[in-house]
């Protein structure tokens, strides 16, 4: 093989990393920080997240629906996958 077709076969690889690459990427162009209407009160005042667990008695555990095998919702409507399963435990 010659050294220009090994540059060749590189910079195909090089250009098929950078496509599957750009296909990964967020297309929104928005800002991906929650803003002040989706924050979460994670602790109590004064406390820490496992107190308020503890306190509470139960883990509250939640899916986006949004990820195939993960979360994804049945024809009836409920949701299944890995996600939805770990989270009915």
């Amino acid at each position: 093989m010659t050294h220009k077709s090994k540059l060749i076969k590189l910079l195909a690889v090089l250009f098929a990393f950078t496509l599957v690459a750009a296909a990964c990427g967020d297309d929104d162009g928005g800002d991906s920080s929650a803003s002040s209407s989706d924050e979460v009160t994670l602790t109590a005042e004064g406390g820490s997240l496992l107190e308020t667990v503890q306190e509470r008695g139960t883990l509250n555990c939640g899916v986006s629906g949004a990820a195939v095998a993960f979360s994804t919702l049945d024809p009836s409507g409920n949701m299944v996958g890995f996600d939805a399963d770990f989270c009915r435990q």
